[in-house]
């Protein structure tokens, strides 16, 4: 009696504490994602957590249809299994023995599959999966609480006035620069291109080439990757105003010069170089860019160099993470310049060969809009938490990439591909935009070489040309209907610039950017 009242009575005290109080997790708010003006991209709803209390009796397989699985207790009198069931899953485990519920938050996505990527999902554990909600997690996950409850015998739990509990601390919220309405917009029009064309896939890229914000970054099907981050490809005509600023930098063209070579199609070792068009004499290097001439560019090519092709795309990140805030982006260096043949080099010369990313480009052609200035994309503009907040810097540089006399006369080419040139289907009445089709035949992968009806259109462009506030870049995977990026990818373009433009004038009225 003594050894149960004096001396193990400590002991005794945490054995029936051990058996008959049980523990409960008490999962932290996770934080909200809002677009750069307020509007919510990713929120908590009602909705309940499921807890394990004891073995499972579940002969109807609820928990393993909604991909929850039951655990090993050991020790534990009540184990967290899932985050945010919604009440018509709730009512389906009404039936299963072994658990309880309590009140959670399952997460909800307004915009839907438009945001599907850059948001990404979280998982059933409050866990982000995939997009912001994964790269984000240490900020919008909340820190969980518990409370202590009194376990009878039969598994019921019951309140414990006084008990002791810690209340669980909310997540940051997170303000991106994503434009929601632009977001939706850019999404129904590549949705349509590749529905239209029976495209693969596609997606877009809208950023802001003085702050590098990224507006809207949408893809059509929709998935968890992000695409212009995650599938490399070659760029094709794109790159071509890349190879003329190296030209015009090492002072090899004259822009008003005619391309010195004949009407035939230029032969490289065992190779023959064709263009679409038929071009009359007297093709200049102006026009070279402006009607997308492959003979033009891959003697360029050839006349600068693998080193110094190798060295351009390298300065303007081609070859390099861009670092922005989300998971899975694609990156590898090329061969080193001195194993590149003739032909490769030919073929860099005009876009081809060479593996990039969405984003790499986009912020590549940032660089250009801005008058030379390449920067990083940026996503988050700042996160909150009560009265706490922490501001992201507005613009992050990473290095002046071109001169601006080279930048503005590259735009100018670029005004003219738009405006006479292969990309006049991106042409609107009162704005100058500046712009470069491209279209890359894909690699063969079972005979080799290039296939001759895979191929990769595109379109990259700003605007105003000459004060630009915008950058949308379109690319379109494998499109049947039409082949050419000033086909396929150039009216994308337009119907997402015109939605921006009829909406901007409400915009400036208001004074809100």
């Amino acid at each position: 009696m003594v050894w149960l009242q004096w001396l193990g009575a400590s002991r005794y005290k945490e054995l029936g504490a051990k058996q008959f109080l049980t523990r409960v997790e008490l999962p932290g708010e996770r934080g909200i994602i809002y677009d750069r003006r307020g509007a919510l991209l990713a929120g908590n709803s009602l909705g309940f957590n499921i807890y394990q209390s004891g073995p499972v009796s579940d002969p109807r397989g609820v928990l393993a249809s909604l991909g929850v699985s039951p655990v090993r207790m050991g020790d534990r009198k009540a184990v967290l299994l899932a985050r945010g069931i919604s009440p018509e899953d709730a009512k389906r485990l009404s039936g299963v023995g072994g658990i309880f519920m309590r009140p959670g938050s399952p997460r909800f996505y307004p915009l839907g599959d438009a945001t599907k990527g850059v948001i990404g999902k979280v998982g059933y554990d409050g866990t982000g999966l995939s997009g912001a909600e994964m790269l984000l997690e240490r900020y919008l996950a909340g820190r969980s609480g518990y409370e202590v409850f009194l376990r009878t015998a039969d598994g019921a739990r019951i309140a414990i006035p006084g008990a002791e509990r810690r209340l669980p601390e909310p997540g940051w919220d997170v303000y991106l620069t994503l434009d929601s309405d632009l977001e939706d917009f850019a999404y129904s029009a590549i949705k349509e291109t590749v529905e239209e064309t029976g495209a693969i896939k596609g997606f877009v890229v809208v950023v802001d080439p003085q702050s590098g914000e990224v507006l809207a970054l949408t893809q059509y099907p929709p998935s968890e990757r992000v695409y212009a981050l995650t599938d490399p490809y070659e760029p094709g005509s794109t790159l071509k105003p890349l190879i003329m600023a190296k030209a015009l930098e090492l002072g090899l063209v004259n822009l008003s010069d005619s391309v010195p070579i004949g009407p035939e199609k230029l032969q490289v070792g065992g190779y023959l170089i064709g263009d679409v068009e038929t071009f009359p004499g007297g093709l200049t290097w102006r026009d070279a860019i402006v009607h997308s001439s492959n003979r033009s560019m891959a003697y360029l090519g050839l006349q600068i160099g693998p080193r110094n092709i190798y060295e351009v795309l390298r300065r303007f990140g081609l070859f390099s993470p861009t670092g922005i805030c989300l998971p899975g982006e694609w990156s590898r260096n090329p061969e080193p310049p001195s194993r590149w043949s003739k032909i490769r080099t030919a073929n860099a010369g005009m876009g081809q060969g060479v593996m990039v990313t969405g984003i790499g480009m986009a912020m590549a052609f940032c660089a250009i809009a801005n008058r030379g200035e390449l920067l990083a994309p940026r996503l988050i503009k700042r996160m909150v938490m009560g009265e706490r907040v922490r501001e992201f810097p507005e613009r992050i540089r990473v290095r002046r990439v071109l001169s601006p006399e080279i930048a503005d006369s590259i735009t100018q080419i670029m005004v003219g591909v738009v405006e006479e040139g292969t990309g006049r289907k991106a042409r609107i009445e009162g704005f100058s935009v500046a712009g470069k089709t491209g279209t890359a035949q894909k690699p063969d992968t079972v005979s080799g070489g290039y296939s001759q009806s895979r191929v990769i259109a595109s379109f990259a462009g700003f605007f105003p040309a000459y004060s630009p506030r915008y950058l949308i870049y379109v690319v379109v995977d494998e499109p049947k209907t039409a082949h050419y990026g000033g086909d396929v990818a150039a009216p994308c373009f337009r119907k997402i610039a015109l939605f921006i433009i009829n909406r901007e004038y409400g915009l400036l009225a208001t004074g809100v950017r």
